[in-house]
């Protein structure tokens, strides 16, 4: 089993970092509570339209995946979830989605764009991406 820097079980590691963290999202957090989520993920992709639209829980703080304005998950998107639930918060009629990166998961936020956009509906997605 692998070990995280310091030595100590990866288990126990990320327990207490976790439980370190602060309530308030946008305080600081520690690196290694990022480091140990990013190595092992432990909230699936198929919560993420639901997560990302949920206030930090005053008692518990942030969601055990958000570090500021970084989120981890485990798996791929959720795409139709993740574009409908921002559909349906929207406040203006445009809503760009920017990305870089390859450009496979560019043609599907492209084909996610195209199939949530509607002008009847007042609501356009505009993909904005850079391909590396």
């Amino acid at each position: 089993r692998a070990q995280p820097a310091g030595g100590a079980d990866a288990s126990s590691s990320d327990d207490a970092h976790r439980g370190s963290r602060p309530a308030d999202a946008s305080v600081s957090f520690d690196a290694d509570a990022l480091f140990a989520e990013m190595r092992c993920p432990t909230t699936p992709a198929a919560d993420m339209a639901t997560a990302m639209h949920t206030r930090d829980d005053r008692e518990r703080g942030p969601p055990r995946n958000r570090f500021q304005d970084v989120w981890v998950w485990a798996g791929r998107p959720e795409w139709p979830a993740i574009f409908a639930a921002v559909r349906n918060q929207r406040q203006h009629r445009d809503i760009g989605v920017c990305f870089c990166g390859t450009p496979a998961i560019g043609h599907d936020l492209a084909a996610m764009c195209r199939q949530h956009s509607s002008p009847e509906d007042d609501c356009i997605f505009t993909l904005h991406k850079e391909n590396f």
